[in-house]
C-alpha cells in the first residue's frame, strides 16, 4: 500500500514546488500574523510566484512613466512590499531594483539579522540585480535612474540606526509625523517620476493586489511631494490596516530624539 501512495506523495511535492501556495493567513488576522505571513513568504518568491499570485492594478501609471525615462516607485512598510519589485519584473518586463537599509542590523539580535540578510538574497535572486543600500553611494541610484525603463523602489518610512536625518512633519491618517524627504530628492536629482504603490493580500483569494496610482512630479518642494506621496498611500492602507509591517503612526507621531 505505501509503493501506491508514493507516486501520489512525490507528484504533490512536486506540485507545491511547482506552484507554491502562500502561507496560512486567518480572515481575523492581525499585524503580529501579517507579520509571521509575510516573513514565511520570502522563502516562496520566485518568478512564478510574482506572476500567479500578485494581480496588478493601475500598471499604465508606471510603464507610461517608464517609457521616456527612469521611474521611482515609492511604498511605506506595508504588506508583502519585497514581492512589489517581483511583480514589476517578472509581469511588466521592467528592469527593477530597491534601496534597502542594512545599518539597523547592526542593532538586531542574530537570528534577526539573519533573516533581513537571507531576505535581500532572495529579493536580488527575485529582480535579477542586486539591491543598493543605503550605506552605499546614491550615485549608483542615480546611475540607475539615468536609463529610460529602469524602476528603483524606495521606502518612505526609514529610519536608521546612527543616523542623523532633517525630519519634517507630515500629515498622515489624521496624525502628524515625522519623517525625512530623501526618496523625493533623491527622484529630483534623478529628474524622474515617482508612482505610488501599494500591495495588499486578500486572504480570501489569496492573492495579493498591487495597485498603482498617478506618478507625483519631483520637481518642487521635496517635503511637498512626499505629503503628497503619502495622501495616496495612507489612503491605501486604510483598507487594511493590519497589514503593516509595525504601527507607522506610534513609531512616527513624534519626532525622533537626540
Amino acid at each position: 500500500m505505501k509503493n501506491l501512495f508514493e507516486p501520489c506523495r512525490l507528484f504533490a511535492l512536486l506540485r507545491r514546488r511547482l506552484r507554491p501556495e502562500p502561507p496560512g493567513l486567518a480572515q481575523n488576522y492581525d499585524m503580529g500574523d501579517y507579520g509571521r505571513f509575510m516573513r514565511e513568504e520570502t522563502f516562496l518568491y520566485s518568478a512564478r510566484y510574482a506572476r500567479s499570485r500578485v494581480v496588478l492594478h493601475g500598471q499604465e501609471h508606471l510603464v507610461e512613466s517608464a517609457r521616456d525615462s527612469g521611474v521611482m516607485v515609492a511604498f511605506l512598510h506595508y504588506g508583502s512590499f519585497f514581492l512589489t519589485g517581483g511583480a514589476i519584473v517578472h509581469q511588466l518586463g521592467l528592469p527593477y531594483t530597491a534601496i534597502a537599509s542594512r545599518r539597523n542590523l547592526a542593532v538586531m539580535s542574530p537570528e534577526e539579522s539573519r533573516f533581513w540578510e537571507g531576505v535581500h538574497r532572495r529579493g536580488q535572486q527575485l529582480y535579477g540585480h542586486p539591491l543598493f543600500f543605503t550605506d552605499q553611494s546614491p550615485r549608483l541610484s542615480l546611475n540607475w535612474l539615468k536609463e529610460p525603463g529602469n524602476v528603483l523602489g524606495v521606502v518612505l518610512d526609514v529610519r536608521e540606526h546612527d543616523q542623523q536625518y532633517r525630519e519634517d512633519p507630515y500629515r498622515f491618517l489624521g496624525h502628524t509625523l515625522f519623517m525625512q524627504s530623501g526618496p523625493a530628492r533623491l527622484a529630483a536629482i534623478a529628474r524622474v517620476p515617482i508612482v505610488p504603490a501599494t500591495i495588499r493580500y486578500c486572504p480570501g483569494e489569496r492573492r495579493h493586489h498591487l495597485h498603482f496610482d498617478a506618478p507625483v512630479k519631483s520637481e518642487g518642494d521635496p517635503v511637498a511631494v512626499t505629503q503628497r506621496l503619502l495622501e495616496v498611500l495612507g489612503d491605501r492602507l486604510g483598507e487594511a490596516p493590519a497589514q503593516q509591517f509595525y504601527d507607522i503612526v506610534a513609531e512616527f507621531v513624534r519626532r525622533k530624539a537626540g
